[in-house]
């Protein structure tokens, strides 16, 4: 039934859009835990979303707080908190803003990952580097396309020229 919603969600954003680009396999903590509660938690999982660089710390409403980098997580003492080595101010990125946006984000602070919000602050999903990659190359096609005289065009869908009997 969620899926179905995400789904829903996703495909109701324009094309150019951040919201099309992003994935809702992201990793949640609380700021209120220890990292080795953290490191807990992760080890249930059979393997981490792909290009998991960091993990997004929410409050009980869900909304964002900072996020963990997941190198400082592996380095720092177990005993400390998580609120303690959190970036509590990450570049985010509205559903709602252009896709180009984030590409330019991803390209300028080398991103691997970067958490997606609505206007409320709560983490909606995420965007990671492969769907920048991939739309920057759809992108790059379209234009290159387009410069050329060409571009893609769909038969009407009442065409007489082609009928069998």
């Amino acid at each position: 039934m969620e899926e179905r919603a995400q789904l829903r969600e996703a495909m109701s954003y324009d094309e150019d859009s951040v919201g099309a680009l992003m994935d809702f396999e992201a990793v949640t903590v609380r700021e209120d835990v220890t990292l080795e509660a953290v490191l807990r938690y992760l080890r249930r999982f059979d393997e981490l979303p792909d290009h998991t660089d960091q993990l997004f710390v929410v409050d009980r409403e869900e909304r964002l707080q900072g996020v963990l980098p997941l190198n400082l997580l592996l380095v720092t003492d177990p005993d400390e908190m998580v609120s303690n080595i959190m970036a509590d101010e990450p570049l985010t990125l509205q559903a709602d803003e252009k896709a180009q946006t984030a590409a330019q984000a991803f390209e300028r602070y080398d991103l691997v990952s970067a958490p997606v919000v609505d206007t409320e602050g709560k983490l909606v999903g995420r965007v990671t580097v492969n769907a920048v990659v991939d739309y920057i190359r759809e992108s790059s096609e379209t234009e290159q396309l387009s410069r050329a005289g060409l571009r893609e065009t769909f038969a009407p869908k009442s065409s007489n020229c082609c009928r069998t009997t």
